[in-house]
């Protein structure tokens, strides 16, 4: 009564969310009962039948009970009476052997015991309740950490293709960056391939224009330096012409002075200014001897080892200061020393003595005497 009383007050405490557990408790223990019926029924119902009839032979040691009857014909009997032949009747046919009887059916197997499911305990609806109460909430944390899972899943899934987004879209990003930078690269490249061709043009053609410039003005300096050349030439060659008229004059009054002596002094001869002093010590033949003969360095011999009175005849190249420029033996005197010797005393004369008129002629031919 006590027990009655205390359900009567926890079923009228039960909130409905209790009573639908209690009745989802109901429902499952009849379905449990349910399947453990159909299970014995599939037991039962499941047992092998009688099966088909079976042929089986018995043999036995011993003579069988019909071996007199079978006995074989030809056993030996006691000879009958001779009788008359009958006459030949046909034999009959054999019979045919009987089938032997088929054995007896085997006993069918006794029937299984019916089993009956044992009586279900008495389950106290509290301790159903809380253990449906345990099994939900045990549902209910695995289908929230499978939600959980499946949320991560797919938020991981979700962030992957994000990640994978982020970096398509970064790559392109990089490869239009990329494009940008070497089409602009490219582009100031070819700016500054067209700038320094345009520079190198303008230089090639500033070259070319101060090129021809140059040569425009050095033609023209070519041609003003060849008119003037030319002008020079003719004012040259004039007083050149001018000068070898005056030279050749002067020589020739130079080569009449050495021959005839100096001038005022009568009576001169060209053997004897040409001997070197013949005409006195005025004579510029004189004088060149005086001249060239301490630079002739030759050992006399007597005048008596001697035929004649050897001789050469030389020019003597001057320069415009009367130093000798070149010495030539227009005829020798047959005796190589004594030309040489001469030739070494007439190049140490220098400068020659200036000649009467004041100037150098280009040149003075004269006689050199081996005894004066």
């Amino acid at each position: 009564m006590k027990h009655r009383t205390r359900n009567t007050r926890n079923q009228a405490q039960r909130s409905p969310e209790k009573k639908e557990d209690q009745r989802g408790l109901l429902v499952a223990l009849g379905l449990h009962g349910l399947l453990l019926l159909a299970i014995v029924a599939g037991a039962l119902f499941s047992a092998p039948k009688t099966p088909n009839a079976v042929q089986v032979e018995l043999w036995m040691d011993g003579v069988a009970p019909d071996a007199a009857v079978n006995a074989d014909p030809e056993a030996p009997e006691a000879e009958p009476e001779p009788q008359p032949e009958p006459e030949p009747v046909a034999e009959p046919e054999p019979k045919p052997e009987p089938a032997p009887e088929p054995p007896p059916a085997p006993k069918p197997p006794p029937e299984p015991a019916k089993v009956t499911p044992p009586a279900e305990p008495e389950v106290d609806p509290e301790i159903a309740l809380e253990q449906a109460r345990k099994d939900r909430e045990k549902k209910e944390r695995e289908e929230k950490l499978e939600k959980e899972r499946q949320d991560k899943q797919r938020q991981d899934k979700l962030a992957a293709e994000q990640r994978e987004r982020e970096l398509k879209e970064k790559q392109e990003q990089e490869r239009k960056d990329k494009a940008e930078a070497d089409a602009k690269a490219k582009a100031e490249a070819d700016r500054k391939a067209k700038a320094e061709a345009d520079a190198k043009a303008k230089a090639d053609a500033e070259r070319k224009a101060k090129a021809d410039a140059d040569a425009k003005a050095k033609a023209d300096a070519e041609a003003k330096a060849k008119a003037d050349a030319e002008r020079k030439a003719r004012a040259d060659a004039a007083a050149k012409a001018k000068a070898d008229a005056d030279r050749k004059a002067k020589e020739e009054a130079f080569r009449r002075a050495m021959r005839e002596g100096a001038p005022g002094r009568p009576g001169g001869t060209a053997d004897r200014n040409q001997a070197g002093g013949g005409g006195g010590d005025g004579g510029y033949a004189a004088k060149v001897r005086a001249c060239v003969q301490p630079g002739v360095v030759y050992s006399t011999p007597p005048r008596s080892e001697v035929r004649g009175n050897p001789a050469l005849q030389y020019r003597v190249d001057l320069n415009a200061d009367g130093t000798p420029n070149r010495v030539q033996i227009k005829r020798s005197s047959g005796i190589a020393q004594f030309d040489d010797a001469v030739s070494k005393g007439l190049a140490r004369c220098s400068p020659f003595p200036k000649p009467p008129s004041g100037n150098y002629p280009s040149y003075i031919d004269g006689e050199y005497r081996m005894f004066d």
